[in-house]
């Protein structure tokens, strides 16, 4: 039952954030890449609540992104309207005082794509369950930076 799961739908939004993620945004208006950002997050975080559940897959270890990679995209974020914000880091616990933590808009898109390609790998190299698996395991992960990151963004575009 499990291989009939298409894969492709979720494999698309996440190939679509990453190209996005890829592309230099300098000399974009900040309104227009603020609403382009809030679009990619909002697109696959979506996508991410409707992955299924599969059983654990054996795959191959998707090759870690090189310096040089990350450099170059590190290079267009940098084109995001704003790098660091405030963060509660508890927000569930109602004490009456919060700790504050400092979140890093960079950081939050960096590691959504991180996660998301390295389920491209394996969706890209056959391993379609296992890359189902990765990004629905990873999801706690990548999911809470999508939020932080909308969070902030739309706070910065609406507030």
């Amino acid at each position: 039952m499990h291989n009939s799961i298409d894969a492709g739908p979720f494999a698309a939004l996440a190939r679509q954030f990453a190209a996005w993620c890829h592309t230099p945004h300098n000399g974009k208006p900040t309104g227009q890449i603020t609403r382009e950002a809030l679009e990619q997050l909002a697109a696959v975080y979506a996508a991410g609540l409707q992955l299924p559940t599969v059983d654990f897959h054996v795959a191959p270890d998707p090759p870690a992104r090189t310096a040089d990679q990350t450099s170059k995209l590190t290079k267009n974020l940098s084109a995001l309207p704003f790098q660091f914000y405030w963060d509660v880091l508890e927000p569930l616990s109602l004490a009456h005082h919060q700790e504050l933590g400092s979140g890093d808009l960079q950081d939050d898109f960096l590691d959504i794509c991180n996660d998301l390609e390295r389920g491209l790998w394996l969706f890209d190299n056959g391993h379609a369950m296992a890359a189902i698996f990765h990004w629905r395991q990873m999801f706690f992960h990548w999911g809470q930076h999508a939020v932080d990151a909308m969070r902030v963004l739309h706070m910065f575009r609406h507030g």
